[in-house]
C-alpha cells in the first residue's frame, strides 16, 4: 500500500459526509471558491495571468489557500481550469471537466449559449463522436490518477454541459463516460496501492431521470445538483447518494440575514449526514464577501 507522507487533516467532516457517515456539522465549501469575488485573488492577478496561476504549484497553492485563509470553510479545491486538458494534453493538478463539457468546449473553440455545433455533432458524427469523447475520457483517467498520487482526497468532475443534453444523449454521450471515469480510476489506484478517494460527479442542468440513473449506477459517491433540483426530490431519487449543493449563486445577493436564513433552511431539508453543502453551480465574481460569511453561518448553524 503506497502511503503519503502528508499531515493529519484538522478537519474531516467533508469526507466523513462523503462517505455517507455522520458530523457535527454539515460541510460546506462553495465551487469557484478561489477566484474573482476574492480581493486578494484580484490583487494577485495583476501580478500573475490566469495560466501562470494554475501552471505553477507555488501560485496555485497561494490561490488555493486565499478563502481557507478568510472563512470558516470545511474543504479546499486546488487553483486550476477544466480547459487545462484540451489547451495542452497534459495533467496538472486540479480538478476535471468531464468528457462532454469539453468536447463541447474543443468543437465550439469557446463558451455558448446554444452548444449548437457540439450538439449537431452527435447527430452529424456519432461515432466520431463516441470515439472523441472516449480519448477525452482515457485522458481523464489518467488526470485524475495522478491527483491522488499528489494527495488529492477527493475527485470532482464538472459535466457543466449537462443542461444541453435530454435523457437519452445524456445515456449515450455523458453516462457511460462518466461511470467509466469512476470505474477506471478506482481501479488504477487499487492497482497503484493508493487508497480510493471520495468522487464527486456534477452534472449541472440535467434532468431528475438523468440524475437519478447517475445515482444508481453507484459510480459516485456524492453526486452534486445545480439550485433547480428540489431537496426533497433529491433525497427521494438520488436515496444512496450523498448529495452536494444546492443554494442559487445569485441567492447570495440578498441581505445577510436573508443569506443566513435560506442557508439554514436547505441544509435543514438535508441533515447532517449524506450531505455536503454548495453552492447551485460557481461563486459570480461580485458577490458580497458578507454573503459569504453568512451562507457559512447558516450551514454551520444547525
Amino acid at each position: 500500500m503506497m502511503k503519503h507522507d502528508f499531515p493529519v487533516l484538522k478537519n474531516d467532516r467533508f469526507l466523513k459526509a462523503a462517505r455517507g457517515e455522520e458530523v457535527d456539522k454539515i460541510p460546506v465549501w462553495i465551487m469557484r471558491q478561489a477566484g474573482r469575488y476574492l480581493p486578494e485573488f484580484r490583487e494577485f492577478r495583476t501580478k500573475h495571468d490566469f495560466f501562470s496561476i494554475c501552471q505553477t504549484p507555488e501560485y496555485a497553492c497561494e490561490v488555493t489557500l486565499q478563502p481557507i485563509k478568510r472563512f470558516d470553510l470545511d474543504a479546499s479545491i486546488i487553483f486550476s481550469d477544466i480547459l487545462v486538458i484540451p489547451q495542452a494534453m497534459v495533467p496538472l493538478i486540479g480538478f476535471t471537466g468531464a468528457p462532454w463539457t469539453l468536447m463541447g468546449y474543443m468543437i465550439q473553440g469557446g463558451g455558448s449559449s446554444t452548444m449548437a455545433q457540439a450538439r449537431s455533432w452527435l447527430y452529424k458524427y456519432p461515432q466520431e463522436s463516441l470515439e472523441l469523447l472516449q480519448l477525452i475520457t482515457d485522458i481523464i483517467i489518467d488526470y485524475l490518477v495522478m491527483q491522488a498520487k499528489s494527495g488529492a482526497q477527493a475527485l470532482q468532475v464538472f459535466e457543466s454541459h449537462a443542461d444541453y443534453l435530454n435523457d437519452e444523449l445524456f445515456d449515450i454521450y455523458s453516462l457511460p463516460f462518466l461511470k467509466k471515469i469512476s470505474e477506471q480510476v478506482k481501479l488504477k489506484l487499487d492497482e497503484l496501492g493508493i487508497p480510493r478517494v471520495p468522487m464527486i460527479a456534477f452534472p449541472k442542468g440535467a434532468t431528475l431521470n438523468s440524475l437519478e440513473r447517475l445515482a444508481k449506477t453507484e459510480a459516485y459517491d456524492v453526486i452534486g445538483i445545480d439550485w433547480t433540483v428540489e431537496p426533497s426530490d433529491a433525497r427521494t431519487r438520488l436515496a444512496k447518494a450523498t448529495v452536494q449543493g444546492n443554494m442559487d449563486p445569485c441567492a447570495m445577493y440578498a441581505s445577510e440575514e436573508q443569506v443566513y436564513e435560506r442557508a439554514r433552511k436547505i441544509a435543514s431539508q438535508f441533515s447532517k449526514k449524506g450531505y455536503i453543502a454548495n453552492l447551485g453551480h460557481g461563486i459570480l465574481p461580485d458577490t458580497p464577501i458578507a454573503s459569504v460569511e453568512a451562507f457559512i453561518r447558516g450551514v454551520h448553524s444547525l
